[in-house]
């Protein structure tokens, strides 16, 4: 199967998004031209910058609709229980992420099927209850791609004064695979079972700034055994646009801002990707962008090569500068 690029499919000019209301009920449906063919659509989800967050919002196949004044519910597919789920609540993830969401994601690629929220107002507190199914993707098909899993959700948010705060926990069964990979007989061979502990604050700083955090503990068992796992997650849109624009607005330059973001708040060992940078307005390579294993049989390597030093250059040359001026590299190796 193709890999999926969300980015470059919007920003190619290919996508078409349209919505309806009808009292308390709301359709959304993006739908996104096949490659080659004037009148055949697709249905696809719309991953684009920051710029057109709102739009952003209209997602393929959902649906929502309130139930009263206190409840309502959301349908879609080919999104996760966590988008429905804040859809619902009115709270955002960002429309330009540049690495996964952490409150949001299994931890694996996935091909998302059918997925519901249903929320209800308790006073003060929200409820919403959601759920999920889908197969695991990989770009490079394995003996874990299309495997199925189900997720299950119940989250608690409430707002105290401009601050918002969430708690959730779900449940993750895997039939076939663990986190999205699958382990061979002597491993553990078979499926898994995960449970996430959710936490996430938003708080506006005025002037159009805002603050967020998110963080994620994962509990698996399966049949080898056990173990744990933890992600957490910051909103860059506190550091400053002159900033930002230093290191380079695009997916490359941002994962440089935030990892040493993660430096400084204590990590000890950081790995940023460094495939397909996705610029706005910059056209991607037909075969997209290697990192340092790049070879004949995948790409042009000196198209490949031309293409990707600019983006390079600026986020690493910003990084290292940034490194030096905190005093960062008296404790920290950068590798590249």
């Amino acid at each position: 199967a193709e890999a999926s690029h969300p980015l470059e499919r919007a920003l190619g000019g290919r996508t078409q998004v349209a919505g309806a209301q009808a009292g308390r009920f709301s359709v959304a449906m993006t739908v996104s031209q096949r490659p080659g063919r004037d009148r055949e659509f697709e249905l696809a989800r719309l991953g684009i910058g920051p710029n057109d967050a709102r739009r952003a919002r209209l997602i393929a196949g959902s649906a929502v609709a309130r139930i009263d004044r206190n409840t309502a519910a959301a349908f879609g597919f080919a999104e996760g229980a966590k988008a429905m789920e804040r859809r619902l609540s009115g709270a955002s993830a960002g429309a330009f992420l540049i690495a996964r969401d952490a409150a949001g994601d299994q931890g694996f690629s996935a091909r998302r099927g059918a997925s519901m929220a249903l929320r209800r107002q308790l006073g003060q507190v929200g409820v919403t209850l959601s759920a999920e199914n889908g197969r695991v993707w990989q770009d490079i098909a394995t003996s874990a791609t299309g495997a199925p899993y189900r997720l299950a959700a119940v989250a608690l948010d409430k707002s105290i004064g401009q601050a918002w705060l969430s708690a959730g926990l779900s449940r993750l069964e895997e039939r076939d695979t663990l986190l999205g990979g699958r382990m061979g007989a002597a491993l553990g061979a078979g499926g898994s079972s995960t449970t996430f502990l959710d936490l996430e604050a938003r708080r506006p700083l005025g002037g159009g700034w805002s603050a967020s955090l998110a963080a994620r503990r994962g509990f698996t068992s399966f049949g080898a055994g056990r173990f744990q796992s933890e992600a957490c997650a910051f909103d860059l849109t506190r550091e400053s646009p002159r900033v930002r624009e230093r290191y380079g607005m695009h997916v490359w330059g941002q994962r440089a801002l935030l990892a040493r973001r993660l430096v400084e708040a204590g990590s000890s060992f950081v790995t940023m990707v460094m495939e397909n940078p996705y610029q706005s307005g910059v056209p991607m390579l037909k075969d997209g962008t290697y990192n340092w294993d790049s070879h004949a049989v995948n790409c042009h390597i000196f198209e490949d090569t031309q293409y990707k030093l600019g983006f390079l250059d600026q986020a690493i040359s910003a990084l290292i500068e940034d490194l030096y001026l905190r005093g960062l590299n008296k404790r920290v190796l950068l590798v590249v």
